[in-house]
């Protein structure tokens, strides 16, 4: 467990990757493969809404442009979770193409900040089981805290 910010952060470790976030290069889905997943959830002092950070890292993202990698991956979350696109922004995380997503499935809401950088993709996700419970200012504070170390 790790406190960031005042965010506790579970480490899961690594994970075999489902479908859910593949670059447009790898395997259709169902078809099986698995990248490593390293997968991280967080309490920030809420019972509302739950958070997650995930990344791994695959040779095939590079051959693609980042445009593609995060097209491919809101996509596939889409679909995994049979949901409905709210809304979506292109920004740049630390100079990193990004994009911020926000859906919706049934009643639950999601809202997402994928990163590409070089062969690694990133998501930050925050999941409230409805509308109300969504709270804006908290998935905001998360989002924004999360930061891209470099080797030095």
């Amino acid at each position: 467990m790790a406190d960031v910010h005042g965010t506790r952060w579970l480490i899961l470790g690594p994970i075999a990757c489902s479908t859910y976030c593949r670059p447009p290069s790898t395997p259709a889905e169902g078809s099986g493969g698995g990248d490593n997943v390293f997968l991280v959830t967080a309490n920030p002092g809420t019972t509302h809404t739950a958070y997650s950070c995930a990344y791994y890292d695959h040779e095939g993202i590079v051959g693609n442009s980042p445009d593609e990698v995060l097209v491919a991956a809101r996509d596939g979350a889409l679909r995994k979770t049979k949901g409905t696109l709210l809304g979506e922004k292109r920004i740049e995380v630390e100079g990193y193409p990004a994009l911020d997503t926000q859906e919706s499935a049934g009643s639950e809401r999601y809202d997402s900040r994928m990163i590409v950088v070089g062969k690694r993709f990133y998501i930050i996700t925050a999941f409230a089981r409805t509308k109300e419970d969504r709270e804006e200012k908290t998935v905001q504070r998360v989002l924004n805290s999360f930061k891209i170390l470099r080797k030095e």
